[in-house]
């Protein structure tokens, strides 16, 4: 068994503990606030005129979850965000404003940039919701589940928070692990295939009605996460050690690969961002990329897409890191 299926193991079986089951087919939105343990969150008054890091700890076995803030720029801790349950991937909107997935309280949270009221918590009656990614092309935000009990598997597009999502599936996977935009609104999900197939990848186009798969012409142990980094579709293949980051061109059906990303000294990495601090147009892609290392309990960061030696890495506050994403 792989250290990934010990993790999603123990994941849906805190999941059935909290009473995670189906239920009805649309989405509400909660009032603003997270029920927990009543620990406060907090942020430095500097926070907000800061590029951020947000870490989501799912604090395994614990029951409940922080959600870090750091500086980009010093890596040190400016806030936390608290009351979750087990906070898993996170993704920002155009406006940087950071959504949070919290898998065992089944539900999205929404934050301000710097901020620590949620400004809006989208409850999620689709199973334990484990990433999410949100179009800067129309606003709409697509939400990973992967199921269980009664709950339906899948990719679930919201149109608004108080709307109905549409819900696309492919007979591919077996199980969908996350989802990316890229900068025209196509939407790609990626997961683990049926059969002996370890990898499926697939995409619903701007506009499209259907998730269809793409083929990769590289070998993926046991994927997590994927992001548009400016250029390519950049998914990661925890299954390697260190974890590995492929950089793909997208042409009709098909991925090729342009580039390989080595995350050296990690082990399990189940997130990773590119951020994107300027537009320059000589290069599209961002110039350094930072990660959830969950075996080692810790944020590096790297050159991208160099990769090799961690240039810096955030340590204070980690506690089985689920999720990242950096809001500018």
């Amino acid at each position: 068994m792989k250290p990934a299926d010990n993790l999603f193991g123990t994941l849906f079986f805190v999941a059935l503990l909290a009473g995670c089951s189906g239920g009805s087919q649309s989405s509400t939105l909660a009032p603003s606030g997270l029920t927990g343990t009543g620990e406060r969150s907090w942020m430095a008054p500097q926070a907000k005129s800061n590029h951020l890091i947000y870490v989501s700890n799912g604090n395994m076995g614990s029951g409940t979850g922080t959600v870090n803030v750091y500086s980009w720029r010093l890596r040190t801790q400016v806030g936390t965000l608290s009351g979750f349950r087990i906070p898993r991937g996170i993704c920002v909107d155009k406006a940087q404003n950071v959504w949070v997935t919290d898998y065992s309280a089944m539900q999205i949270v929404e934050y301000a940039h710097g901020g620590t009221t949620p400004l809006q918590t989208l409850v999620f009656p689709f199973g334990g919701p484990t990433a999410c990614s949100v179009d800067t092309v129309t606003g709409d935000i697509a939400i990973v589940s992967q199921g269980g009990g009664t709950a339906p598997a899948g990719v679930f597009v919201y149109t608004s928070p108080s709307s109905t999502p549409t819900q696309y599936t492919n007979s591919s996977f077996s199980s969908y692990v996350g989802a990316a935009y890229d900068n025209l609104g196509n939407l790609f999900v990626d997961g683990v295939g049926t059969g002996s197939s370890t990898f499926a990848l697939a995409e619903v186009p701007s506009g499209g009605t259907t998730l269809a798969s793409v083929s990769v012409g590289q070998s993926i142990t046991y994927p997590s996460s994927l992001q548009w980094d400016g250029k390519y579709l950049a998914i990661c293949d925890r299954g390697n050690s260190p974890s590995v980051v492929y950089e793909f061109s997208i042409s009709g059906s098909a991925a090729t690969l342009q580039g390989t990303t080595s995350l050296g000294n990690s082990s399990n990495v189940q997130q990773f961002w590119v951020p994107k601090f300027t537009s320059g147009k000589t290069n599209p892609q961002g110039t350094r990329i930072v990660a959830a290392d969950y075996n080692n309990n810790d944020v590096p960061v790297w050159s991208y897409p160099a990769g090799g030696t961690p240039l810096r890495t955030i340590t204070t506050g980690i506690m089985a890191p689920l999720g990242i994403a950096v809001s500018k």
